[in-house]
């Protein structure tokens, strides 16, 4: 069955150098444009996955009964943190070097992970309220409303993961997979400049916490209402080089990464 993940994120900052009509109406830099709304499309994945991730971490953490053991996989995921239990599931917090506070509140609803419904809520840096429960297809589901100064958006997807034992790492990291569609609108900017990005996920994207993007494959539309252009890619993921293949107008071109 096809793993569905569709997040509407808004992200205004990592869109304000991306416009799909490089110069003018009539005049584009293919190279450049597709490079930067593949760059882009990256920044919004990896939004998603890093709170996938922190959520599992979690997950992770709070079933560890070995003092050492739980105090080292705090330290290494969340250093500085504290954890407190709570009738409703956890609360972490720690602070940052700028002395600012970034908190999770976690609400189990007395289920393990993956079992039942989590709620987790990050404040402070990027904000965001990730909703996980599980799916009858055997995934799990998330739903994700986010926000960061300007940048705000919501995602529903399905994914699935394993642990994965790495050599230069104590514990395990995640491994995930994704696949669906992306989409990105610029609110502040959408008055004089509307923008509007769809990212098509036609290959699952395999992500990596240590490793990044390790492959799949993605078309990926631009709209800009100024011009009245659409403007289309497709980049395809390798690992071994790391690699994007990208395809804009019939022209092709390879990024290293």
């Amino acid at each position: 069955m096809r793993k569905l993940l569709y997040i509407a994120i808004v992200l205004s900052v990592a869109l304000s150098s991306v416009s799909c009509v490089i110069d003018d109406a009539d005049s584009r830099s293919t190279e450049q444009f597709a490079k930067a709304l593949w760059h882009a499309s990256k920044t919004h994945i990896n939004i998603v996955s890093d709170a996938v991730e922190e959520a599992i971490h979690i997950a992770e953490l709070v079933k560890i009964e070995d003092e050492a053991t739980f105090n080292n996989y705090l330290a290494l995921y969340f250093l500085g943190a504290t954890v407190t239990e709570q009738d409703y599931g956890y609360s972490i917090t720690k602070l940052t070097n700028y002395n600012t506070k970034v908190a999770w509140t976690v609400t189990t609803n007395n289920s393990a992970f993956g079992d039942g419904e989590w709620v987790v809520k990050r404040s402070g840096g990027n904000y965001y309220e990730l909703t996980i429960r599980p799916c009858t297809c055997g995934k799990l589901v998330a739903e994700m409303k986010y926000y960061n100064e300007a940048q705000t958006g919501e995602a529903f997807l399905e994914f699935n993961y394993e642990l994965v034992d790495e050599a230069t790492t104590p514990f395990p990291g995640v491994e995930a997979w994704y696949a669906g569609i992306i989409e990105v609108v610029d609110p502040e900017e959408s008055a004089k400049s509307p923008l509007h990005l769809t990212i098509d996920i036609k290959q699952d994207l395999h992500i990596s916490e240590y490793y990044g993007l390790i492959g799949g494959e993605v078309d990926i539309e631009c709209i800009d209402e100024i011009y009245g252009s659409t403007d289309n890619i497709s980049a395809e993921i390798f690992f071994d080089p790391r690699r994007v293949n990208i395809e804009c107008y019939g022209e092709y071109w390879t990024l290293y990464e």
